[in-house]
Order: structure tokens, then sequence, then C-alpha cells
């Protein structure tokens, strides 16, 4: 089938230490806590970046844990789902769920067919790189071809090297196994490693066209972020980088050459990627990682004739809050399991068999003794009131089953006084909504979350609670 790029973590080495591990073997449980100890990069984040994995000096305790991890963890134990446990089996068989990468890995090839090669991006740090080289050993794995690319200065505890070199080293790095394999021969695997790349990677991965597989936490069920029309603008990237080299250099006066410079400039601080003060422009965080991502994208094309936008889209918004509301409905007393995007013909809820047309539900959430339909929309997207009400329309067959359907809808943090304006609109017209339909005997409820404006904020976290209302 593919080439599956796939970014590393370290849950192939966490998921073995963890407690339940160890009183599944008792006694005969060998730890590798000591040497995680001594090879682990937190302790001087300096000390074991991932070159030091051919360090000979570090050699013999990275070959104690391959060991360990091989023998007792990459086969012979198995995740029971219906226990919620994890129970030892013939050493024949293999853990599918090892770890977070392995795990989507498995979910990919049962989905997608046969897996052809596997690009483990490593971070630049030591377990990173041992933690591919553990995987490369899964019996799951056995007959892919396997390459590892250590990602240079990838260390997001370090945030300056991150920013000039280590977001540049990961963008080359992707584009380099995309250029060099056949097109649409390319899928990502984003379970495993930093969480504040998610966003980088899933932006690239759009502007790319590659599909994107992510596997959510401990709910073991694959979410596929699929392909949006997104794109850079490349003539409004390539202004902000002239202002971006301007500030850099210290230059008194700013201009990117065009007939309306403010208007520009204004648009940059809308964006998030200026800030005016009394003093002029400065840049923002978000400025500078959005200027490394564009100049390091930039340099890796081979040949560009125009410049790309990467605007903000209501559609790719509206994938990126139905990952936060599946996470929130996770989190939740009672929940039994949360579904996404399900397409299929059928799906079994408490034991009873209810059929599912054509059309898309976002999120179904089963509780012990009956389930909830969620419909996640941006706060524009919700206000679309002629569509909103056909979507109703179509999903009032398995809404009438439910013991209620959810609104969850997603708007920007904005000021204090915005956000109530916003609440006040959204509910207002909920309300009409929901009574054009009172016929149905569905239950409507209707839920808001305000994201903030930093992309990367809002998918590193989960979003608080003072952020998330229950509006009806």
């Amino acid at each position: 089938m593919k080439t599956v790029i796939t970014t590393v973590g370290t849950s192939v080495l966490t998921n073995y230490q963890r407690l339940e591990v160890r009183n599944l073997f008792g006694y005969e449980y060998e730890s590798i806590d000591d040497v995680i100890i001594d090879l682990d990069p937190s302790q001087d984040k300096d000390a074991f970046d991932a070159s030091a994995y051919s360090d000979q000096s570090l050699q013999v305790y990275c070959e104690r844990i391959k060991k360990v991890i091989a023998r007792k963890w990459l086969k012979g134990v198995q995740w029971q789902d219906e226990q919620g446990c994890w129970k030892k089996v013939d050493e024949t068989v293999c853990n599918e769920d090892a770890s977070a990468e392995i795990s989507t890995l498995v979910k990919i090839k049962q989905q997608s067919g046969k897996l052809e090669k596997i690009v483990f991006l490593c971070t630049d740090t030591l377990l990173s790189v041992l933690s591919a080289e553990i995987m490369r050993l899964s019996p799951v794995l056995e007959g892919v071809e396997i390459g590892i690319v250590h990602v240079k200065q990838l260390n997001v505890k370090d945030y300056n090297k991150f920013k000039e070199l280590g977001l540049g080293n990961l963008v080359s790095a992707v584009i380099d196994t995309v250029d060099n394999t056949q097109p649409d021969g390319v899928v990502m695997n984003i379970s495993g490693g930093y969480k504040a790349l998610v966003p980088f990677l899933t932006l690239l991965a759009q502007i790319k066209k590659i599909p994107v597989f992510y596997l959510y936490e401990e709910s073991r069920q694959l979410l596929h972020f699929p392909q949006l029309p997104v794109n850079f603008d490349w003539k409004y990237v390539e202004d902000f980088l002239k202002v971006s080299k301007s500030l850099k250099s210290g230059e008194p006066e700013l201009s990117v050459g065009a007939a309306d410079d403010n208007n520009i400039f204004m648009s940059f601080c809308d964006n998030g990627l200026l800030v005016k003060s009394h003093e002029g422009y400065h840049m923002t965080e978000v400025g500078e990682l959005y200027a490394s991502f564009a100049e390091a994208y930039k340099k890796s094309q081979k040949k560009v004739s125009a410049w790309v936008r990467l605007s903000h889209d209501s559609t790719l918004n509206g994938y990126f809050a139905e990952y936060k509301w599946f996470e929130y409905y996770h989190h939740q007393p009672l929940t039994r399991k949360v579904f996404h995007g399900l397409e299929t013909t059928h799906i079994i809820l408490n034991g009873k068999r209810y059929k599912i047309d054509e059309n898309e539900l976002d999120l179904v959430v089963e509780k012990e003794s009956d389930f909830i339909v969620c419909e996640c929309k941006t706060d524009t997207q919700f206000m679309k009131k002629d569509e909103v009400k056909d979507l109703i329309a179509k999903r009032l067959y398995i809404a009438q089953s439910a013991s209620e359907f959810h609104f969850c809808i997603l708007a920007k943090r904005l000021t204090t006084e915005e956000n109530e304006r916003t609440k006040m609109e959204i509910t207002c017209w909920a309300k009409e909504l929901f009574a054009f339909f009172s016929d149905s005997g569905v239950n409507f409820r209707l839920f808001m979350m305000f994201a903030p404006p930093v992309l990367q904020t809002f998918m590193q976290k989960p979003v608080p609670k003072k952020d998330i209302f229950q509006l009806i």
C-alpha cells in the first residue's frame, strides 16, 4: 500500500512501565526504570540528543532496554477490550498495542491494506531514537521496510532551537519523504511524539495532500483528518516574510511595497502574527513560528512558481473542533465509548442495532444505558440556518432513538463582551431552531466552546472548563 510517516514518542517504553503491567508480570517483571533514569534527557536537556544513541558508552544501556522490551512487551501480551486490562497470552502472539505508534499502524493496515514502508520521524532525543529502534523489532511490523530519521534540533523543551531550526528540519524531513514517494503513496501517523507538533504536521499534511491518522489517547479509536481545500497564499506569506526580515534586521521603516501597507499590517495583527505598540510593530511568537514554517516550506520546494495562503478555514476549524469535543466527551463521567465520524451502515449501542444512512455522524457517545448524538460546528457554520435545518432533518432517524441530540459549537475566544454577544446570538438561533423541530420528540442540547486564537495552544491541552458552556 503506502509509506507511513510516523512521528515517534516514547510510549513503547512508558506503557511497559505502567503499574498495571508491573502487576500483570508480578515477580517476573524486569524493571528498566534505573536505566531510563540514566538515559532520560529531562535530567539534562543538553546531555543526550539523538546522536548519543551511537555513543558506545551508552550502548550497553540501550541494548538492555531493547532486549527487555522485545522479550517481555512486544509479544506474549495482549490488551483485552472487554475487560479493559492487559492479559498474558502465548509468546507467539504479537502485542498490537505496545505503543501508540504501533496501535495506529495496525489500524491503518486493517483499513488500507498492506504496509510497504514506515518512516519513523524521531525527535532530537536519545529515547525517541531508542523507541524507534525497539519498534523496528516488533513482530507486527515484520516484512515492512523501516527507515529511521532523526530530526535535528526538534526538541520542544528548547523553544528557540525549535523555532529557528527544529521546525524547519521537521518540514524538510516530511517533504523529502513525500518527494521521494510516488503520488498518493504517503499517509501520516501522528499518534506518537510531542503533541505540540500536531498543528504543524496537520497543516503541512493538508498542503501536501497527505491523509492524517491519529489514535486518540486511551480510546484506541482511529481519527482521520480528511483532505480539505487548505493552502498557502504565497503572496500574503511573502509579504509577511519581508516584514519578518525587516524586524529582525532592525530596520526603522517597514514596508512590503504595497499600495496600502496599513491594511496589510492590520491583517497581520488581526491574524496574531504582529502586535502594535507605541514603539512600533513586533512579531508575536505565533508570527515567528509562522515565518519559520513558511520559510522552511518555501526552501523545500524545488519548483515554486506562485506563493500560496494559509487562510482561516471554517471547515478545517470544524474538524479540529470535532477532535476537541471528542476529547471533552471522552473524559465525561458515565461515558462508555465515543464514536467519531461514523460512515458505516449500522452501529450497535447498548446491545441494540441502529441503522446509519449515508450521512456521516460527527460523534456518538455511548453511555451505560443510552446514547447521545453530537453535531460539531463552528459558530459560522451553525449560523447557516437553512443548511442546519436540513442537517437536523437528515439526523432525525437516529436522533429520535438517542436520549439527547447535542449541538457542539466552537467559537474563537475574543473579549468577554464579544464572547457574550456570540453566546446570545447562537442561543437565540438555537431556540428558534429547536422549536421548529419541537414535534420530533428529540431532546436538544446546546454546548459552546471558546478556543484560543493560537491553534497550537488549542490542540496541545484540553479546553479549560471555564471556556465550555451549556447554553440550552
